[in-house]
Formats: C-alpha cells, sequence, structure tokens
C-alpha cells in the first residue's frame, strides 16, 4: 500500500470582525472580562509545539494527557515559556516565535466573528487500505473517521468561530470525496461469524458535508461549559489514546472542564495543579445498542517535579431497547465498581484508565517517560493489569547533534498480560 497526502491550507484568520478589544482571559475575575471558550483542535500544530515547550523545561503546568485545550490556556502556557528563562535556546526560541505569531490575535479580544481556517487535503491510495480499525486496523488513524479508499480521496473544509463575552461559538464543516469501497468484514461474516462489521461500505462511494465540530460554550468562572459536536482527547499519548481521541468521529455531548489548572487555596497549593474533565453524551451512530449514553470523567493531577497522573472513569449505558433512562439507573452506572454479567440490572458497560507522564530531571537531556492504561469493568487498570490494555511511549524533546529534531517511540496493545484473551475482550460487551 502506497500512499501520498498533500495538504493546504490558510491557518491565520482569514476574515475577522471584532466588536470590541479587551483584554480576554480564562477564568479570572480580577484580570478583566471572560471569553467564551474555544477549544484548538486537537490536530493542530499547536499541541506538539507546547508539549516539546513542556518537555525542554520551559512548561511545568501543563495538563499533557487532557485535550483539548482553550485558546487562552495555551496563551497561558506561551506567556508561562515566554517568563520560565531568559535565554531560550535556539529552538525554543523558534516555536516561542512561531507560537506567539499565531495566538498573538486571541490575546486582545473578547466580542468578534471570524473565519478562523480554510483548508483542503489531497490524499491518493495506490492498494487497499484498512478501513475497519474494530475488526483489522486502520491505515490512516486520529483522522475523525474521514472515509479514505483506493484511488483518490479528497476533503475541503473551513472552520468558523465567534465570540461574545462569556458566550462562543465554533463550528468546523468539511467536504468528504472517497471512491467506492466495500467493508472486508462484511465479506468475511459469513466464513468468521465472530466478526461484527461496524463499517458496511460505500458502494457508490462517499460524497457529502459533515459537521467535524459544532458546540456553544459559556464561560463561567474559571469553568468552561460547552455543549455540541466537540473534540476530546484523553491520553498523554500523540498516536493513541485509549479512551477518547478523535480516531472516530466526535459525537454530541456537554461538558464541563476547568480551562487552566486549579491550585488550591493556602497549605493545599503544595498538592499541585488539577484539571477536572466532565462528558455526557449519546452515541448517535452505535447499534448495538442503538444510540447509548454515555458519561466519563478524567481528573489530571501536576504533582510537580515533572509528574503528571490522570484518573479516568467513563462508562456507556441505556439506549433503546434496554433499561430506561431515570435516576436510579444513572446513579447505579455512577456507584457501581465490580463487574457484572448477565444481570438485569446491568450498571452498564464501565470502562476505567490510569495514566502518567514523568520528566526525570536529567540536566541537558530532556526525555519524557508515559503509559496510557484501560481497562473494561475494573474500577481501575491498577487494580487488573494484566486484565487491561497499554500504551508506553518515551519523548526525546532533543536529538545531539540535530537541535531541531525530536524523537517519539510509542507502543500500544489492547494483549493480555498473561494470555491473548482476543480481540473482543476489552471492546464487547453482552
Amino acid at each position: 500500500m502506497l500512499a501520498t497526502l498533500a495538504w493546504t491550507g490558510a491557518n491565520g484568520p482569514a476574515v475577522r470582525t471584532c466588536f470590541a478589544q479587551e483584554p480576554a482571559t480564562s477564568g479570572s475575575k480580577s484580570n478583566g472580562p471572560a471569553r467564551g471558550p474555544l477549544f484548538v483542535p486537537v490536530d493542530s500544530w499547536i499541541y506538539p509545539a507546547l508539549m516539546r515547550l513542556a518537555a525542554l523545561g520551559y512548561i511545568r503546568d501543563q495538563a499533557t494527557g487532557m485535550r483539548p485545550w482553550t485558546r487562552e490556556e495555551c496563551i497561558r502556557q506561551l506567556l508561562e515559556a515566554e517568563r520560565i528563562r531568559d535565554t531560550p535556546s535556539e529552538e525554543a526560541a523558534r516555536l516561542i516565535g512561531a507560537l506567539r505569531q499565531e495566538l498573538a490575535r486571541d490575546r486582545g479580544a473578547t466580542d468578534f466573528v471570524e473565519i478562523e481556517s480554510v483548508y483542503t487535503r489531497y490524499l491518493g491510495v495506490a492498494g487497499t487500505p484498512l478501513i475497519d480499525g474494530y475488526n483489522f486496523g486502520q491505515t490512516v488513524i486520529d483522522d475523525y473517521g474521514r472515509p479514505s479508499a483506493q484511488g483518490a480521496n479528497g476533503i475541503g473544509g473551513f472552520s468558523v468561530a465567534a465570540s461574545a463575552g462569556r458566550i462562543s461559538f465554533y463550528a468546523r464543516t468539511e467536504y468528504w470525496r472517497a471512491p467506492p469501497f466495500a467493508s472486508p468484514a462484511a465479506s468475511l461474516q459469513s466464513a468468521a461469524p465472530q466478526i461484527e462489521p461496524v463499517l458496511f461500505g460505500a458502494p457508490t462511494g462517499v460524497d457529502r458535508v459533515d459537521a467535524v465540530e459544532a458546540y456553544a460554550g459559556i464561560q463561567l468562572g474559571r469553568w468552561s461549559v460547552t455543549v455540541g459536536k466537540q473534540d476530546l482527547w484523553w491520553g498523554p499519548g500523540v498516536s493513541s489514546a485509549m479512551s477518547l481521541s478523535n480516531d472516530a468521529q466526535p459525537f454530541y455531548s456537554f461538558r464541563v472542564t476547568n480551562a487552566s489548572p486549579l491550585v488550591l487555596p493556602g497549605p493545599l497549593k503544595r498538592l499541585g495543579s488539577f484539571r477536572v474533565d466532565l462528558i455526557g453524551g449519546e452515541l448517535s451512530g452505535h447499534l448495538l445498542p442503538p444510540r447509548p449514553l454515555l458519561n466519563g470523567q478524567k481528573l489530571t493531577w501536576i504533582v510537580g517535579g515533572g509528574l503528571e497522573l490522570g484518573f479516568t472513569r467513563w462508562s456507556l449505558f441505556g439506549g433503546a431497547g434496554t433499561r430506561a433512562f431515570t435516576v436510579g439507573t444513572v446513579l447505579r452506572n455512577f456507584t457501581a465498581n465490580g463487574a457484572t454479567y448477565g444481570d438485569a440490572v446491568d450498571p452498564g458497560d464501565r470502562k476505567s484508565g490510569f495514566d502518567f507522564l514523568w520528566r526525570p530531571p536529567l540536566p541537558g537531556k530532556p526525555v519524557t517517560i508515559y503509559a496510557d492504561l484501560y481497562a473494561d469493568d475494573e474500577p481501575s487498570p491498577l487494580s487488573g493489569p494484566q486484565r487491561s490494555g497499554f500504551a508506553p511511549g518515551v519523548y526525546f524533546a532533543r536529538i545531539p547533534g540535530l537541535p531541531r529534531w525530536d524523537l517519539r517511540v510509542e507502543a500500544p496493545s489492547t494483549r493480555m498480560a498473561n494470555s491473548d484473551q482476543g480481540g473482543k475482550f476489552l471492546y464487547w460487551n453482552n
């Protein structure tokens, strides 16, 4: 399989109309009026730039395992990188300069409407690509579930953003074009009944317009509240996040998160800083059962000393043809810890996760070690690591003799540590 990719776009604002110019802050009453939450898409180049600055020691308060970040949070990290050292290295100075230019337009405006970006992509594939990640894997990963097939594939899109004080709106719309394709899972199901097709193909190709993201939000103190179709990435890695990522289309959800790290008052500030992400929504494209509900919670604890810990819990429950959505079913879903099999009052398909990121204090050797663990029907992967999927990684932010180069190695796996339980163990629930 051979693929060629060409991408062009305008990342700066094509059109912007500002109704007022005032200092914009995120969740701080003392530094001026807050602006409605606008999140940087998780496929933006801003993330690897800020993450590399953090690995080089220029940002100490970064919740790497909980993305996306608001524009204001990216500005806060940039300001921290600008003042943490008086004489940054050549590569750090280059990254800071590029980020300063990209985020400059956001430092002053609280009321505006803009066309944020316009872009197009051509993907040419020679050979048959893998398109069913549930059964066989995918040739193109972390791509919002965009269709791809043998031959010429194309997308074109634009994003718009608006803010009026504490209220915000964001939409990202794309046109998708792909040649006809068929699901290999559907053709093999007669010989292998355990295969469950999740992508049935497109016999006439794909030619449609779709919303990648579309949400409205309000900033309430330190908390950002958004509702709509929106990005999520819960994990410290860049090639995979074991719980939620952009490997599939975002789903419609209600989200509450503190846009910037929260520091507890008084002596408790020695504990470090925290970020919390709370989500609830519906998987409207899900078939087994149809339209299940989803809730999720993640706590990221930036301990200090280069250590970050993440604790994740999320769950599928309800859906057409199952137990009704009541206060009782919601409370049971939130409070049940043990595994339940074949029970009429099954609280739902509960997932848990744990991740860590550590930057050892090695002078002149910026190394980051991290891992993302995932378990099904366990209170935490730490209670059953042999029954968990894992995604370890190591990141070298600087390579000797190659100042502009970095190196990242990741090895995600869902094969059990004790024995191979098959591909359905973590992803199937009766």
